[in-house]
């Protein structure tokens, strides 16, 4: 049986590697955003909080676009 201290450490690298992912997926959306000349680009997938505030200190700005007709939605700029 483990611990909680394995488990909260379990957790911090499971909510790590997860923040680590969506940031990735972002970057990508950035890239492809700069090489069309863009100052925004549009994420279509969930980013929690952790991620929205990674992205806030790195400069860029966050809307959350969310609707229940559209679903998840955040622009991202950097204008």
């Amino acid at each position: 049986m483990k611990n909680a201290n394995e488990a909260r450490n379990e957790t911090f690298n499971v909510v790590n590697a997860d923040m680590l992912s969506s940031l990735a997926s972002v970057e990508k959306l950035i890239d492809v955003a700069i090489q069309a000349g863009d100052y925004d680009c549009y994420a279509y997938f969930y980013l929690t909080n952790e991620v929205v505030q990674k992205l806030k200190e790195l400069g860029y700005e966050i809307e959350d676009c969310c609707s229940q007709r559209d679903g998840d939605c955040f622009r991202i700029t950097w204008s």
